[in-house]
């Protein structure tokens, strides 16, 4: 891969990820038609459907277009799933996980509170209440079925294609290899076209970011990435009104727990970068 030109690589991953784009909304469109859905709004489909058209935005928005350049980049396994010089990194990477969840739930708390700006190019809406439902859905089968469309899948793809391959071209192109996580991060974010999770997701890339670049592996930011969502899928499972927030009246001043979160956080990365030889 690094025989590619960056340039290059970011172009081809850009008309991939495109095309991608184009076979989701034809798939999309079939499905709603299928259901005599001309509005084509999640109001008229089942469960199962909703699990399908999530499953197609993925399978082909991200899984399709990451494995075809992966081969037409001639990355090899090894290059994605390789191994650190020191067994500890993947506990302190998942350590640093963990222990950033003040940071998120403050961040998240903190975007909702953010009027949308003007220059916000798309619609913001609240979480349709089918996918509340979706998530909600009584039944074991129903719960895995959640944690594999809406957890492991989204995980195994978008890590691939943002992690995997956009990252590595990224950082080929810069001088400072931070400054790749970071751009990567912010793409991760803004493609997501959510405005009310852009600072947590931002941040979330962040930790994938450096996971991979510390432990050299996709092993662990998939696993952050499916913990992360899974975790969401489980609690919205368990407790219906989970993702129900009012943004009125949320306090989002500063306390203890996510300064002393985000501090720990900076710490284990940093003890990572002068302990790792990257």
């Amino acid at each position: 891969m690094r025989g590619l030109q960056p340039g290059f690589r970011l172009l081809s991953l850009l008309l991939a990820l495109f095309a991608g784009q184009v076979l989701v909304l034809i798939a999309s469109m079939v499905v709603f038609s299928a259901l005599g859905n001309a509005e084509e709004s999640w109001s008229s489909l089942s469960a199962n459907a909703m699990r399908g058209v999530i499953f197609m935005s993925q399978l082909f928005g991200f899984l399709v277009p990451g494995l075809f350049l992966s081969r037409l980049w001639g990355v090899k396994w090894g290059q994605l799933f390789g191994r650190s010089d020191r067994s500890w990194v993947p506990s302190a990477v998942l350590l640093s996980y963990f222990v950033s969840l003040p940071v998120f739930s403050w961040a998240y708390m903190y975007n909702m509170s953010l009027a949308v700006p003007e220059w916000w190019p798309f619609a913001v809406e609240a979480v349709p209440e089918e996918f509340m439902e979706l998530l909600g859905q009584e039944g074991i089968w129903a719960l895995l079925a959640n944690l594999i469309t809406i957890g492991l899948l989204p995980a195994v793809a978008e890590e691939l294609v943002f992690r995997g391959l956009l990252q590595p071209s990224i950082q080929d192109g810069m001088r400072h290899k931070i400054g790749g996580i970071v751009v990567t991060a912010l793409i991760f974010s803004f493609i997501h076209l959510d405005f009310q999770g852009l600072l947590p997701r931002s941040i979330l890339g962040l930790v994938l970011g450096f996971s991979y670049y510390y432990s050299r592996s996709l092993i662990w930011p998939i696993l952050i990435h499916f913990i992360h969502n899974g975790g969401q899928v489980l609690l919205s499972y368990l407790y219906t009104d989970f993702i129900e927030v009012d943004s009125e009246g949320v306090d989002v001043s500063w306390g203890i727990w996510p300064i002393l979160s985000g501090l720990t956080v900076v710490t284990i990365f940093v003890y990572l970068n002068t302990k790792t030889k990257r």
